[in-house]
């Protein structure tokens, strides 16, 4: 698949730059951050919030700098808003389209949005194309075409209210089957049809997901903590629990901190997981988790959250996507090994060689996982085996704040193993690294990756990535980086990007900052899928100019190098020397990256030992 840069230039997302408005207003932005925008008032009718007022706050959040400012004037904003729409406010603002848990999508890229601002504005699609090359952003491309429309049609139609676009969106998300396209196509176009310019910007923002207002759920966790008089580390665990940052707004302004307290797991609403650390070698995760602790073999698969409510069971990947559809063999040996009505279980699915019985390369279980159609068929050849590691809830008792020994002893008491189909990963408990090495090198011959040495008394903390739970492979840690960025190839490479621009976030994981580029170690046929995976199946190019390209952060690159230097090269203050594309995590989305801290660790570590 070949494809000639094209010409033209496009501003990157905010995420790694700052807002493409608000260029030269220096000043400006800190006049705002000074005072932050006291004066906001929040436009009401009918219990709903007019989406007017919405976009004025998005507007003003672009602007502002000082993440202090955003947090009162989100604050601000919310203790204005009527109940019924307090959740779905705190939702947008967190630039969410769905709660967290809420696996929905809308299914509209860039491209397909184009196409709607289009016909929304009554002008050819070219025009939007050649627009969106100079601005850099559908969103001011629709403001600006949107202008042009007759006042008198905007004047003699309601205006937009938050619950509206609420519902508007939840219909393009159900819509499926034959003429999809179309009718997503036509819902957005009603909303445009009704929007100011101003609103038509950030709507569009919406859809994609890209605000630009640098604010992230931590950011409204403090806002509405601030809102309401609530306790900041009760708001935290609320939102933990729910992964619904909407829910824990409206149980806060209604029921405070007492409300908070009694937020907690509910089967079929999924959460983040926990994450893990690295450690060098198993002396050393064993030393982290207090000397004893469960060794369990680390396996090479997708990792599973497991639901059931006493009707139906589902399952999610790590990223919240429902998969159960496309796992229909695991969804029965977990209904015919399981010995409870409600559950939530955490495991690794795993691609198996019927032959060798060793475990299939992760590529191959996503091939699966990501079959829409003819399941059977797929199953047939790629079989599926699950192994469960841990417990969070049964039977209507919440479990994550038990000690990991008490929820792995739930997880035996209620699993009948079947070998082949429904199992606990193998675990040891032990306080002598040498038996902890053993397990580890037992695990490599069985083509394992590794194995996770566990804090037998921790508790469960989910989206947290600490030291109750350690990783440890063989090879040199690696960085899991979002890409940002590309250049297309010359001569035989000329239509395919021929190296990928990395980035991690910052300590607050609020911006992304470069710390090199990978291309070396890639064969042809792996950039035209890398290719086809950026410019086609997720159109995620945001900027070009010449040969560079930008992209908007969402795939994420599993990367091993040989060194890090400091460097001025890049916004890090660091450079992967010689990095290696290990694998697309298709498994993590950007905010599962790494951060600078974990870098400025490795070149430290890499430091002593030269």
């Amino acid at each position: 698949m070949a494809r000639t840069p094209p010409p033209g230039s496009r501003r990157l997302d905010s995420f790694i730059t700052s807002p493409p408005e608000g260029e030269g207003r220096k000043g400006e932005r800190e006049e705002e951050d000074r005072e932050p925008s006291p004066s906001l008032e929040v436009k009401t009718a009918d219990g709903d919030v007019y989406y007017s007022s919405l976009a004025e706050a998005f507007e003003r959040l672009e602007r502002l700098s000082s993440r202090k400012a955003k947090i009162a004037l989100i604050a601000q904003f919310l203790r204005q808003c009527p109940e019924d729409v307090l959740d779905t406010v705190a939702v947008f603002l967190a630039n969410q389209v769905f709660p967290g848990w809420d696996p929905r999508e809308l299914g509209i890229g860039t491209k397909l949005m184009q196409r709607i601002i289009a016909k929304a504005a009554g002008v050819p699609e070219s025009e939007v194309t050649e627009r969106f090359k100079r601005l850099g952003d559908l969103g001011l491309v629709a403001e600006e075409l949107l202008k042009g429309r007759r006042t008198a049609t905007l004047l003699s139609s309601r205006p937009l209210t938050v619950g509206e676009v609420r519902e508007t969106f939840e219909k393009i998300a159900e819509v499926e089957g034959e003429g999809a396209v179309t009718r997503k196509m036509r819902l957005m176009m009603g909303l445009l049809a009704r929007a100011r310019p101003k609103e038509a910007r950030y709507l569009v923002r919406q859809v994609l997901e890209e605000l630009r207002t640098g604010v992230r759920e931590n950011t409204v966790e403090e806002a509405i903590s601030q809102a309401f008089g609530v306790s900041r580390k009760l708001v935290e665990r609320a939102h933990m629990l729910s992964n619904d940052i909407g829910l824990v707004a409206k149980v806060a302004a209604t029921k405070g901190d007492e409300g908070l307290r009694e937020i907690d797991l509910k089967p079929m609403r999924p959460i983040k997981p926990m994450l893990a650390q690295a450690a060098r070698n198993v002396k050393e995760a064993l030393a982290e988790v207090g000397g004893k602790g469960a060794v369990e073999t680390k396996l090479d698969g997708a990792r599973v959250q497991i639901h059931s409510d006493g009707e139906e069971v589902r399952v999610f990947t790590r990223r919240i996507e429902d998969v159960t559809h496309a796992l229909p063999d695991l969804v029965e040996a977990v209904k015919e090994c399981v010995d409870a009505d409600e559950f939530i279980l955490e495991g690794e699915a795993v691609a198996i060689n019927p032959e060798t019985g060793k475990p299939r390369p992760f590529q191959e279980l996503l091939h699966r996982i990501k079959r829409k159609y003819d399941i059977e068929e797929v199953r047939r050849e790629i079989p599926v085996e699950v192994y469960l590691f841990d417990c969070l809830y049964v039977d209507g008792e919440s479990l994550v704040d038990a000690p990991f020994r008490e929820r792995r002893r739930r997880l035996e008491e209620i699993v009948d193993e079947e070998e082949g189909r429904l199992m606990l990963v193998d675990q040891i408990i032990t306080d002598d690294p040498r038996e902890a090495a053993e397990m580890f090198h037992r695990a490599l011959e069985m083509g394992h990756e590794g194995v996770m040495v566990k804090d037998l008394d921790a508790d469960y903390t989910p989206g947290v990535r600490g030291k109750k739970m350690l990783k440890v492979k063989p090879v040199l840690e690696t960085l899991d980086c979002v890409v940002v960025g590309g250049v297309w190839g010359k001569g035989k490479r000329k239509g395919l990007i021929s190296s990928y621009l990395l980035a991690v976030w910052d300590e607050n994981k609020e911006k992304l900052l470069e710390v090199g580029k990978v291309g070396t170690g890639m064969d042809d046929e792996t950039l035209e899928r890398l290719t086809k995976l950026f410019v086609e199946e997720k159109d995620l190019i945001v900027e070009e100019s010449g040969r560079e390209v930008r992209f908007k952060p969402e795939v994420v690159f599993e990367v091993e190098f040989e060194d890090i230097q400091k460097s001025p090269k890049y916004s890090s203050g660091f450079a992967l020397r010689f990095p290696r594309l290990v694998r697309v995590r298709e498994d993590l989305g950007p905010e599962d990256a790494d951060t600078i801290e974990k870098v400025r660790r490795l070149y430290e570590e890499i430091l002593k030992k030269h």
